[in-house]
């Protein structure tokens, strides 16, 4: 997702509490990436990574409406 290389500690929490979405597509040829997920974090971790991203509108209204909510107190 940034364009160049990374530590893989830097895909495992990208500032979130769950490893990033491509970590399976970035990782794949390195190692087994699905047995260490499956060690390390709980299925609905998994799930949850293997889920497609929000449209970008949707994701913007939230924001949105977060910031409006923020500002009122």
């Amino acid at each position: 997702m940034l364009g160049h290389e990374v530590q893989f500690s830097y895909c495992r929490s990208p500032a979130a509490p769950q490893p990033c979405r491509k970590i399976f597509d970035c990782w794949w040829e390195q190692f087994d990436i699905t047995l260490f997920l499956e060690q390390q974090y709980d299925p609905a971790v998994i799930r949850s990574i293997l889920q497609p991203p929000q449209p970008k509108a949707l994701s913007l209204l939230e924001m949105i409406a977060e910031a409006k909510k923020n500002a009122g107190q």
